[in-house]
C-alpha cells in the first residue's frame, strides 16, 4: 500500500526550516542570505524572513545606539545596561512568542512591526 502524496501542511520539515530562522542571533544570518538570495520562496518563508531581519535590525540598532549613548558618560551605566538587557529580553521574548504562534500553525507575525516588514524585499 502506497501512502497518498503529502500536501505541504503536513510535511514537517518545511515548519521546521521556519523553526530554524527564528532562533534568536542565529537565525537571522540564514534569513538575510534567503531574503536577498532566494526569490522563489514560499510566502510564509518569505514573511518569517521579513520578520526575522526587521527584529534583528531593530535589536542591533538598538545595541548600537545604547552601546554608544554609554561612552559619552553622561547617563549612569547602570541604566543603560538595564535599558539593554531589557532589549535583548524583549528580543528574545518576541522569537519564543513567534515560535509559539507557529506551532499553533498562525500567521508569524508581530503587530506592531508590519509597517516596518512590507518595506523589506
Amino acid at each position: 500500500m502506497t501512502r497518498p502524496p503529502s500536501t505541504p501542511t503536513d510535511d514537517p520539515l518545511p515548519r521546521l526550516k521556519l523553526f530554524f530562522y527564528l532562533v534568536p542571533v542565529f537565525g537571522l544570518l540564514p534569513a538575510l542570505w534567503g531574503l536577498y538570495r532566494r526569490p522563489a520562496a514560499s510566502r510564509d518563508e518569505r514573511q518569517v524572513w521579513r520578520t526575522v531581519v526587521a527584529l534583528g535590525i531593530l535589536w542591533l540598532l538598538g545595541q548600537t545606539l545604547l552601546n554608544g549613548a554609554s561612552s559619552g558618560g553622561e547617563v549612569a551605566p547602570v541604566s543603560l545596561q538595564l535599558i539593554s538587557s531589557l532589549l535583548t529580553s524583549g528580543y528574545f521574548a518576541a522569537h519564543i512568542w513567534l515560535m509559539v504562534q507557529l506551532w499553533q500553525r498562525r500567521p508569524v507575525r508581530l503587530p506592531g512591526l508590519q509597517a516596518l516588514v512590507r518595506r523589506l524585499p
